[in-house]
């Protein structure tokens, strides 16, 4: 059986931050997607576009899950100034990136430094990283303000179902 471990995740997101923009990007998610079976690992990722909405769903998560990373992909530059947020609906929008954090060009990448998440991936005093646990099932969104006539991105979100208890 392959474990994914937090090591694992690291080189990957390190091989994937020299390769992008899409490219790299691409291969992360399959590997990732293959490495799932049999661990109870999920990828989840959605396209996020300048004219998809204020809120638009990435992917909702089942009760018990552990959500262990979160990434923003820029596929297609935004112009102007939109204002775009990862996070939970009905709760903390912007918790695991927020908009200051996501550079709105082609190729930028947000969710590789630590310092990237928001308060429910990495703790309020940012000394550390951590993980988020839901017990119900929740919404992951991105919040979407106008702002740019073009522009997209990917979200994925990389969460673990964990058995019931």
């Amino acid at each position: 059986m392959a474990y994914l471990t937090s090591t694992k995740v690291a080189t990957l997101k390190a091989q994937n931050k020299q390769t992008l923009p899409t490219q790299g990007f691409a291969t992360l998610l399959s590997e990732l997607q293959s490495m799932e079976q049999g661990i109870g690992l999920r990828v989840a990722s959605a396209e996020i576009t300048h004219d998809g909405g204020a809120t638009q769903s990435i992917v909702t998560l089942p009760a018990n899950s552990l959500v262990l990373d979160a990434l923003f992909v820029v596929t297609e530059a935004f112009d102007g100034s939109p204002t775009i947020n990862i996070g939970v609906s009905g709760g903390d929008t912007d918790g695991f990136i927020a908009d200051g954090k996501i550079t709105k060009t082609l190729g930028a990448v947000a969710g590789i430094e630590a310092d990237d998440y928001g308060d429910l991936l990495w703790d309020t005093g940012n000394t550390h990283r951590r993980n988020w646990y839901t017990s119900g099932s929740a919404a992951v969104i991105a919040s979407v303000a106008s702002g740019s006539s073009a522009g997209a991105g990917n979200a994925t979100i990389i969460y673990a179902e964990l058995p019931s208890v």
